[in-house]
């Protein structure tokens, strides 16, 4: 028996990157798992939601891809919890991945481009927990995962990142407030964030090209392995902020492949303290994040769907 057996997990940016190697991970321990994303069919570096949906049901699990533009105020986030529970049943498990990360001075955002990442990276998560919430609270079990950044952390401000680090930091206060507002509710609330730059597709352009260092970069299964911790944790382990690697290390568990068959090369439980350690003493370095995502706005190629 995998450890979702039975679970309906919603993912919102499923078609490729940290959600579509989590919904990967959860389907393969038993878990119907709905994905959403801007359309289902178009292909954003090499992947499509259809894709990742294809990928789930060859391997014998119930998938379900759901075309949504979060960037979309007007759109009801509510309507793919309610598309999920008419299809796969009530939600257990949310994932809120989807985001959009894109590095510019304060002076150089135009409003409607800071609404627009406000939508995907706060109002889209606060929606579609307000909506899977009262159902999990009457059921008395859920889990949700929200996906944050280390760019989110209030003691150390980058260039380029006050959007998206703001977004992000209202997450995770969120994400806090909502664990003490579930208290005895057995519904739990907690951050991830990756430790490095997890290699999406975007990011392997970007080391590829020289521009992010692989020194900063960690395999997508770490995320994967720490999204399945959470979204399978006791009642009572809710309102942790914290990033994959030391999330793992402190439960003593190693990183498995996607299939949960494996552990992952260079990732075992001894590993960890010193990819840590390696992976801190590179983000400790000043660095311009502007140089890295750039200063034009991209949002096909920074939005995390």
């Amino acid at each position: 028996m995998g450890a979702c057996d039975g679970k309906v997990a919603l993912i919102t940016g499923g078609s490729r990157g940290i959600g579509r190697a989590s919904a990967l991970r959860l389907a393969h321990e038993g878990a119907h798992v709905a994905l959403v994303a801007r359309d289902i069919d178009g292909e954003r570096l090499g992947r499509s939601l259809a894709a990742t949906v294809e990928d789930i049901q060859a391997i014998g699990g119930r998938a379900l891809a759901l075309a949504g533009d979060l960037t979309d105020p007007s759109f009801r986030r509510a309507a793919l919890v309610e598309q999920v529970e008419a299809d796969l049943g009530p939600v257990d498990i949310l994932v809120n991945n989807a985001a959009m990360s894109v590095f510019r001075d304060v002076v150089e955002w135009a409003p409607s481009k800071v609404r627009m990442m406000f939508e995907v990276n706060v109002m889209a998560p606060w929606e579609l927990v307000t909506a899977v919430i009262p159902g999990m609270v009457q059921r008395t079990r859920g889990w949700i995962v929200n996906i944050s950044s280390g760019v989110a952390d209030p003691h150390r401000a980058r260039p380029g990142g006050a959007a998206y680090g703001g977004t992000k930091a209202m997450l995770d206060q969120m994400t806090r407030c909502l664990a003490l507002e579930l208290e005895g509710t057995d519904v739990v609330a907690n951050v991830v964030s990756p430790q490095g730059a997890s290699r999406t597709e975007f990011v392997n352009q970007l080391v590829a090209a020289e521009t992010l260092g692989a020194d900063l970069t960690e395999p997508l299964e770490v995320m994967a392995e720490a999204v399945l911790a959470f979204a399978t944790a006791p009642p009572g382990v809710s309102g942790v902020v914290t990033r994959d690697l030391e999330l793992l290390e402190q439960l003593g568990r190693p990183v498995l492949d996607l299939t949960g068959t494996q552990i992952l090369e260079g990732y075992d439980v001894a590993d960890l303290p010193a990819r840590i350690d390696e992976l801190t003493e590179s983000a400790s370095k000043d660095r311009d994040l502007r140089g890295a995502w750039g200063q034009t706005w991209t949002s096909e190629s920074n939005a995390r769907d």
